[in-house]
């Protein structure tokens, strides 16, 4: 079973490489000179990865390797590897400009959380105010219904 999982991994690294579409390929805090080389660089990683596990885990639930043999090991591990380069090269190749707004400072976390509760808190009384239950506070009140039979 993991070598048909081995094996349908190194077909869709393939094809991602191939088509050049998806998350690996989402290059937006990317600078824009870097675009084209990085581009280039992820596929080639895909493709290659792709090229060392597909056929491994094909000989593999063929049972013509061993999963143990380093004739299956070395290969699939080169090709985790050159796929953990790629977000590790897009995020050498980000751009300064093109990053997420800054972290806030505490006062301005402080009053973002404020401004949130408020927010809350204004969302509960319309809530109330629309529902055709009573709020909260006239619920603890009794009003006989439970010794009331719901049955005759």
């Amino acid at each position: 079973m993991f070598n048909f999982i081995v094996a349908a991994l190194g077909l869709y690294c393939i094809v991602e490489g191939i088509i050049a579409k998806g998350k690996l390929f989402d290059f937006e805090k990317v600078s824009v000179t870097a675009i084209p080389r990085l581009k280039k660089i992820t596929r080639f990683c895909l493709i290659v990865s792709g090229l060392l596990v597909t056929p491994v885990g094909v000989l593999a639930l063929l049972e013509i390797i061993k999963e143990t043999s380093a004739l299956y090991i070395i290969p699939c591990v080169i090709a985790v590897l050159m796929y953990i380069a790629i977000p590790l090269l897009k995020l050498i190749c980000e751009d300064p400009k093109k990053r997420e707004k800054p972290m806030m400072t505490p006062e301005e976390r402080r009053a973002a959380r404020e401004a949130q509760e408020a927010a809350e808190a204004g969302d509960e009384t319309a809530d109330a105010e629309k529902s055709e239950f009573p709020p909260q506070s006239d619920i603890t009140k009794d009003d006989g219904s439970a010794s009331k039979r719901f049955y005759d």
